[in-house]
């Protein structure tokens, strides 16, 4: 029997979690798939691993060096015999029934070009994070590219023909290539996310903002340029979201500022200081880990986070905002990058400004 999906994924040095990763597609529920792997010339033990599986479902593509992931997506397009293609990537883990929840939503949605669902993220010893909700609907998802991407790359199911029939991925970007092409599908086929958890996305510390700032910044000018998308999403905030992704900043200097910050304040603060950090996103834990490798140096005794769902982080407590008053801390660092305009206006209403330390300033 024809496959009916086909899994897709490229590999590039993933040798510490791609075991997990082909497991967990290897056990879906649904059985009736090709699982096309494009092995991007890893130098690491990543196409052993693959080589190590015994099931006549995996064709394994290998390159002899790094073509670039855009590239290595397209070409596993091409491979494919399947028309519905499931993302995964090589760090990421499939939940059992996604291919069976998934395929089974576009049989009987054949208008629908692009489906994603919710995502479980974990750090990267496979502890829980968060749960990360998408739109559902269609007209929600074209709103919501005013604040970013509406689906998560990894968690996606999309239909190859029309996906070829718009040039495939763009070879032109390194790292929002999806961001890219969920726009391209949006503006002219019907979307949807499930509201379920499907896939489990795996953040870690090496993980930055700056790689994805200038492509994503590109996207978002399309965005406010484009006269139909300025029907369904808020322009005023594209336009700060887009000012946001103008300023982030190279992340090698970004660690180096913030290192060189959280050293000072060591010095400077009395000391026991009672620190905490507001916000519980990536920057955050690319701060933790950072500070984890200094000596004699301030560690908070809080995050606070407005919707915790862990009740620690690299073993610190997460608090809501609510938390907060000049009894509870004596200082606060914002280590949130796009939300600090936001953060310190509701800071400011708690402590003087003297309390209040701040790694990043936007215009």
């Amino acid at each position: 029997m024809d496959p009916e999906v086909a899994v897709l994924m490229s590999v590039f040095n993933g040798q510490e979690y791609l075991t997990q990763t082909v497991e967990s597609v290897l056990n879906q529920t649904f059985e009736n798939f090709e699982f096309v792997i494009v092995e991007n010339g890893s130098e690491d033990s990543s196409l052993s691993i693959l080589n190590s599986f015994e099931d006549s479902r995996i064709r394994i593509l290998p390159k002899k060096e790094n073509i670039g992931l855009s590239k290595a997506l397209n070409e596993g397009l091409s491979h494919a015999s399947s028309d519905l293609i499931a993302r995964i990537d090589a760090d990421d883990l499939m939940k059992p029934q996604r291919l069976d929840r998934q395929v089974e939503y576009m049989r009987r949605n054949p208008s629908v070009a692009l489906l994603g669902s919710s995502i479980e993220r974990i750090f990267s010893d496979g502890t829980f994070r968060d749960t990360v909700k998408f739109p559902t609907a269609h007209d929600k998802i074209l709103a919501f590219f005013a604040k970013g991407s509406p689906f998560a790359h990894p968690a996606v199911i999309f239909r190859k023909s029309i996906v070829e029939g718009l040039g495939g991925y763009s070879e032109n970007l390194q790292y929002a290539q999806d961001f890219k092409l969920w726009l391209e599908i949006a503006k002219r086929h019907q979307t949807a996310n499930l509201d379920e958890a499907l896939t489990v996305y795996r953040t870690h510390a090496k993980q930055n903002s700056s790689k994805v700032a200038k492509e994503s910044a590109m996207v978002f000018e399309e965005i406010l340029g484009d006269s139909h998308l300025r029907d369904y999403i808020d322009v005023k905030e594209a336009e700060k979201t887009l000012l946001r992704w103008r300023a982030v900043p190279c992340e090698n200097e970004t660690s180096r500022m913030r290192i060189g910050k959280w050293k000072k304040w060591s010095l400077q603060l009395p000391a026991n200081s009672r620190l905490a950090l507001y916000g519980g996103g990536d920057h955050t834990v690319r701060l933790l880990d950072e500070i984890a490798r200094l000596d004699n140096c301030l560690r908070p005794c809080v995050i606070i986070d407005r919707n915790p769902q862990i009740s620690h982080l690299s073993g610190i407590p997460l608090e809501k905002p609510c938390f907060l008053n000049e009894n509870a801390v004596d200082y606060v660092a914002i280590s949130s990058f796009f939300y600090e305009k936001e953060i310190n206006g509701l800071l400011a209403a708690l402590f003087p400004p003297e309390r209040i330390l701040r790694f990043y300033e936007l215009d």
